[in-house]
């Protein structure tokens, strides 16, 4: 890993911020202002609006991101996303949005008082969640013109998912879940048992707990997935 200054990056009123820095991973590079804002990633560019309010009745100019992979981003006095190219988020009282573009479409958006999302709305397809005292999900329903397709329940040991049930065939376990039990904070699975299909799938990780293999047992004994990452977390093609 190497680190190089490549110029001066200045503020809107004009002032110098500091020499921004590159990182070359591998083949790739990456570049980051001053304030360690990731602003370029090989062909992708990104950019955000300079930090401090100035003026009382000003945007409070927070970091916000301006452009990214290509869209341009608008935002408020309360640091919400006003536009994304022709997209027009909405918020509740709370702040929560309640309109949000996803790669599955636009989907409609209802909290709860703790500010979970408990209704997603799109068309003739609505979600439904629900939540313990702990924030735990515990049941996810999902329904396409008014019939149930999809219907879990989620049992849980502390803060770790550990069975999935099938709650239109009598809560049968669907899936299992074994999780690391030397880590019990910044865990990471091991097994996954999928009964309905009596296989199961076996983990191994690399140093950063991503992840790496994905090995089949039972119906057949060979490697389901392989991953590799990039070196901010995402799965390299």
């Amino acid at each position: 890993m190497v680190f190089a200054g490549t110029g001066v990056w200045k503020s809107k009123r004009g002032t110098p911020l500091l020499t921004c820095r590159r990182v070359f991973i591998n083949d790739e590079q990456y570049g980051y202002n001053v304030r360690d804002e990731l602003i370029s990633a090989d062909e992708v560019s990104y950019a955000y609006d300079d930090i401090g309010v100035h003026a009382p009745t000003s945007v409070s100019e927070v970091g916000n991101r301006t452009i990214a992979e290509g869209k341009t981003y608008v935002a408020n006095n309360l640091n919400q996303y006003t536009a994304i190219d022709d997209f027009t988020p909405q918020y509740d009282d709370d702040g929560n949005q309640t309109l949000i573009k996803t790669e599955t479409g636009v989907w409609s958006v209802v909290y709860n008082a703790e500010n979970r999302p408990v209704r997603w709305t799109q068309g003739d397809t609505v979600i439904t969640m629900a939540f313990d005292r702990l924030g735990r999900r515990v049941d996810y329903q999902e329904t396409r013109d008014g019939q149930v397709v999809t219907h879990f329940r989620f049992v849980y040991d502390n803060f770790l998912c550990v069975q999935r049930l099938n709650a239109d065939n009598g809560n049968a376990v669907r899936t299992e879940f074994v999780w690391d039990p030397t880590e019990p904070i910044a865990t990471r699975p091991l097994v996954m048992r999928a009964k309905n299909w009596d296989l199961n799938l076996f983990y191994t990780h690399d140093g950063n707990k991503n992840v790496s293999e994905v090995f089949y047992h039972a119906l057949q004994n060979s490697i389901a997935a392989h991953y590799d990452y990039a070196p901010f977390g995402a799965v390299s093609p």
